[in-house]
């Protein structure tokens, strides 16, 4: 997930203790165990955008290394 309002939000679509090893924050994947949230651009002007863009991109890369890897649970 993005942030902790979109965890719960899913909270109320999914059974969150039941996909527990599957749902988490997206930066986790840069920064293991940090749960943070990747912030709404709206408000950052350009560079929020630019900085968010940075962000998302950086957790991709890091989940891309992990399945080239097999070290990865889809």
């Amino acid at each position: 997930v993005m942030d902790s309002e979109v965890l719960d939000e899913l909270s109320c679509i999914v059974d969150l203790d039941k996909y527990n090893k599957k749902i988490k924050y997206i930066m986790n994947e840069v920064e293991p165990n940090s749960n943070k949230g990747v912030f709404d651009p709206y408000y950052g002007g350009e560079e929020g955008f630019h900085e968010v863009y940075k962000m998302i991109d950086s957790a991709c890369k890091c989940i891309i290394q992990k399945i080239k890897n097999n070290d990865y649970y889809l």
